[in-house]
């Protein structure tokens, strides 16, 4: 039976990826990067044999070829992962991911969830393999910033037009080119926290306008993502951000926030909903689709989902239940419905036990030790390990709430700055 067109189409594209990624690497790469925020809706959107059980989406694949150009460099001497404190907690969470190919009662979907979480070691694997000169670490940095138009442009068509999201009763939210508003917010504030140092390194005037622009839609688009997560973390990330460096910043940030709470009737009624009386007992109720439990309090329902399905744990408290199975469990749960865990630690918890939570603990100790590192040398690095300290705490702090680990694009473009802050500073003097 001859294949549909859409699926033609699709095996071209990512067959042709495919062979860009192993000829020329270091611009595949650049090229991923400055596509990827763009592509985020459509690659999830786009499946190859939907229904079947080995169904795959252009993500999926995208997952498969990074995975397999890292494994080539590896086998190849190109890179080491050995040299990286960093990688040896995360294969140690991807050999205790892979064991939920046994005990898992759906092997295919650990196997997709464990392709995407070694994607994110084998990206930062490329961009360290690809990035050591100034030129190439430029270009990535440049690319980064500019891919991040095309989804705020989109996001404010959303909003003009009432194209946006709009379960969140009440709110018309900018998701842009992404599937969901959470997913365009958590990677504004990747691309902020970039921007940021990039902007102070550079002493041309026409691009610190530009970037100035550039800061300016992402903040926009951020505030209109009514992604209160995200919020939170730009307010953790500047706190710390000013705590270590910019003193100044802790008079003036109440004062932008005060203005905008008061400016923007629509920013305290997203905010209201956490400190509204709760409309729901916390004793077993009846709870029937996620529209229901979108319109009731933000963090009741949180508490709801967790009491329900933290018993997992005692199933197999070592292994857990495998990768991708808390959905699957939350809808056998009481909860009665496929939904995230909206808490990354307890997800960790109940999927890969408790071998695989002290596992994806350490990578994130190795991240924060690692940017704590840079952010105490000088030149470039002191500002992007400034940076990327302060994002991943608020990111810590936030996946207490929220479900980062499962906004993929966003877990590409995290890791990559990660490595851009791992590579040397090539140029202490770095001018436009």
């Amino acid at each position: 039976m001859a294949l549909p067109h859409t699926y033609l189409l699709v095996i071209v594209a990512v067959a042709l990826a495919g062979v860009v990624l192993f000829w020329r690497p270091n611009w595949a790469v650049v090229g991923l990067m400055l596509l990827k925020a763009s592509m985020d809706n459509l690659s999830q959107t786009i499946t190859l044999f939907q229904g079947a059980p080995y169904q795959v989406n252009i993500n999926g694949l995208l997952n498969v070829l990074v995975v397999l150009l890292a494994t080539f460099f590896i086998l190849t001497g190109r890179v080491r992962p050995t040299r990286f404190a960093l990688l040896r907690p995360m294969t140690l969470l991807l050999v205790i991911g892979a064991i939920g190919l046994l005990i898992s009662s759906e092997p295919m979907s650990v196997l997709r969830e464990w392709v995407r979480l070694a994607s994110l070691p084998a990206v930062f694997l490329l961009v360290v393999a690809g990035g050591r000169s100034r030129a190439s670490k430029r270009r990535l940095i440049s690319v980064i910033l500019l891919s991040a138009i095309v989804p705020c442009l989109v996001g404010f068509y959303q909003v003009l037009t009432g194209r946006g999201y709009t379960i969140s009763v009440g709110f018309n939210r900018a998701y842009g080119t992404f599937w969901f508003p959470n997913g365009l917010a958590f990677y504004l504030l990747v691309v902020v926290a970039l921007l940021f140092p990039t902007y102070q390194k550079t002493r041309s005037m026409l691009l610190r306008v530009l970037m100035l622009g550039l800061g300016a839609m992402c903040g926009l688009t951020l505030l209109l993502t009514y992604t209160r997560a995200a919020w939170g973390s730009l307010i953790l990330m500047a706190g710390v951000v000013a705590i270590l460096r910019y003193r100044k910043w802790l008079i003036i940030g109440p004062i932008v926030l005060l203005l905008i709470v008061v400016a923007v009737p629509s920013v305290r009624q997203r905010v209201a909903d956490l400190i509204t009386p709760q409309t729901l007992s916390l004793q077993r109720v009846y709870r029937v689709d996620q529209t229901t439990l979108g319109s009731s309090n933000s963090f009741q329902w949180r508490l709801l989902l967790w009491s329900d399905t933290i018993h997992y744990v005692g199933k197999n408290p070592l292994l857990g239940q495998g990768l991708a199975s808390y959905p699957r469990l939350a809808a056998a749960s009481e909860i009665g419905i496929e939904i995230a865990a909206h808490n990354d630690y307890l997800r960790m918890l109940i999927e890969v036990g408790v071998l695989g939570l002290v596992a994806y603990l350490g990578v994130q100790w190795q991240v924060v030790r690692m940017a704590w590192q840079a952010f105490k040398t000088t030149g470039e690095q002191h500002l992007m390990g400034l940076w990327l300290l302060a994002l991943y705490l608020a990111i810590l702090a936030v996946s207490l709430t929220d479900n980062i680990l499962s906004y993929h694009t966003v877990g590409w473009y995290l890791w990559t700055f990660i490595a851009l802050v791992h590579l040397p500073d090539a140029d202490k003097n770095y001018v436009h």
